[in-house]
């Protein structure tokens, strides 16, 4: 796949090693990137490292548009979207 490549090229590079081994460590990390980015960056880790991962985004339709462009580098089996719930908490009504 094209994105197994473009990991590659990005792992050669080391650019993002010391932001990797923060997380892998368990510390907390921060990286300045630009939104178009964030899902090839997800994925590249993904690809890298399998593991289950949370990405949080404000909003249904930045969630929508993320999980596809996720989807489009790693398959869509490969990303579950959880949608906005419908109730509340402290609602009387059941969830």
């Amino acid at each position: 796949m094209l994105i197994d490549a473009l990991t590659k090229a990005l792992e050669r590079s080391g650019s993002l090693d010391a932001f990797w081994n923060k997380l892998d460590a368990g510390d907390d990390a921060s990286l300045g990137v630009a939104s178009s980015a964030r899902p090839f960056l997800v994925a590249s880790r993904f690809t890298h490292k399998p593991q289950p991962t949370l990405v949080v985004v404000a909003g249904e339709d930045a969630a929508d548009v993320f999980a596809r462009n996720l989807a489009a580098y790693v398959g869509e089996e490969r990303v579950l979207r959880f949608f906005e719930r419908s109730d509340f908490p402290f609602n009387p009504k059941a969830p």
